[in-house]
């Protein structure tokens, strides 16, 4: 229903994937934390959540690395 839906409206590739990829790097170019991140998209391994961190730019997206790039987690 989404894909026919915003293909109606004129808007190429959006999906729940997309809305998914678009949530992700929201929460964390506003700060949010990618263990709570994992949690909330279903994930099993915090891996798996770390790819986002690739798609982020700018200054935010350096400060995220730095604070949850591989590495730096402490996982419980």
């Amino acid at each position: 229903i989404l894909a026919s839906r915003s293909r109606q409206a004129g808007l190429a590739h959006v999906n729940h994937h997309a809305l998914r990829h678009s949530h992700a790097i929201w929460w964390l170019t506003e700060g949010g934390n990618v263990m709570d991140l994992k949690e909330n998209l279903g994930h099993s391994s915090v891996k798996v959540t770390e790819r986002y961190l690739r798609y982020m730019a700018g200054e935010r997206a350096l400060e995220a690395r730095a604070r949850f790039g591989p590495g730096n987690l402490l996982v419980d």
